[in-house]
């Protein structure tokens, strides 16, 4: 699978080609979003914890919510990162008092992670935003919306696997 800064690359490539033809509207609509949809530049939250997380952080809080007691190995093949970057953002949720780590006995180089009682506090907050921008959503497209919705999944996991088979051949 090509890495997010490769496919950021091709799906800037298709947008400059298609930009040269006037029927590519509809695929610059999905190819260049609007500026909220760059997840890289929104800004912290603090999820009711008292602390500004940055997406990464946050996500990575709601990984380890829905998988409690899981290792750092597989939270990196989760979030389709290094261990070494998964390292960097667990230290800054431990430090924060969002996780903790349980060294396993029988692996002692591995830890279980667990959150804490505020590391629960911004997972459910996180929840409930995400609730909320998927009910904005809903309401704004009304009865359509599931239909919409199946339509858009569908167009952008096409898009996603030529990419990718574009991706494969260029490698």
């Amino acid at each position: 699978m090509p890495t997010m800064t490769k496919r950021y690359r091709l799906f800037d490539a298709l947008f400059k080609y298609r930009m040269k033809s006037h029927s590519g509207s509809i695929v610059v609509t999905f190819i260049k979003p609007p500026t909220p949809w760059n997840w890289s530049i929104l800004p912290t939250r603090d999820y009711e914890t008292g602390f500004p997380l940055h997406k990464v952080e946050i996500h990575t809080i709601q990984i380890i919510g829905n998988n409690p007691g899981i290792n750092s190995t597989d939270l990196a093949a989760r979030m389709g990162v290094t261990k070494s970057a998964v390292s960097q953002t667990l230290k800054k949720l431990v430090k924060k008092g969002l996780i903790q780590k349980t060294h396993l006995l029988v692996e002692a180089r591995e830890s279980a992670l667990e959150l804490t009682d505020l590391g629960w506090k911004g997972f459910h907050a996180h929840e409930r935003f995400h609730t909320q921008i998927y009910e904005a959503v809903r309401q704004h497209f009304g009865e359509s919306f599931e239909i919409k919705l199946d339509t858009f999944s569908i167009a952008m996991m096409d898009l996603n696997n030529i990419l990718t088979q574009y991706s494969q051949q260029s490698a």
